[in-house]
């Protein structure tokens, strides 16, 4: 619960300056967003390019797209990475109520229906090594001031599937 807070904390007060981040102070972000990372079964590992910066529009049309045909809820957590040019890293599960998963879709159709939504090329695999993704995530994507994290969308579904910790 604890990291979560501070996770949210995170997403929601920008950044202010240039300064790059102490490397304990880089380490315990990592930690606390893999602890919260790791509160699911994420089942999709998303890299998706884009045109511009502006991704709220794409990235809703792919979600909306992805929901009504798979007839799933889904929900996501990324961020936006800046260079070498603008691209999402999400990872991101769906469920509905007969059972389906994201894991019994094809992602390859997925990724031709980004290609015809931004114009642009995607890349979505299992998550198979979520510490793996996490790692990615956070040591390849997260360079100081070079992106910003999306808000979790789904808070409902997160929620509902959240792994029981003890």
């Amino acid at each position: 619960m604890k990291g979560r807070h501070i996770l949210m904390k995170m997403i929601t007060c920008p950044v202010h300056g240039d300064f790059p981040i102490p490397h304990d102070q880089k380490q315990a972000l990592k930690k606390t967003r893999a602890e919260w990372l790791g509160g699911w079964d994420w089942e999709w590992f998303l890299s998706l390019n884009l045109p511009s910066t502006n991704y709220d529009h794409y990235l809703k049309r792919f979600r909306k797209r992805l929901a009504i045909e798979e007839k799933l809820c889904l929900a996501f957590y990324g961020l936006i990475n800046l260079k070498p040019q603008p691209h999402l890293h999400l990872v991101m599960l769906g469920v509905n109520r007969h059972g389906k998963t994201l894991k019994d879709v094809s992602p390859e159709k997925w990724e031709r229906e980004w290609g015809s939504i931004a114009r642009r090329s995607a890349r979505i695999e299992p998550a198979t090594t979520q510490d793996g993704i996490f790692n990615y995530m956070h040591d390849k994507n997260m360079p100081d001031t070079m992106y910003s994290e999306i808000v979790p969308y789904g808070t409902n579904i997160l929620k509902r599937l959240q792994k029981k910790l003890h």
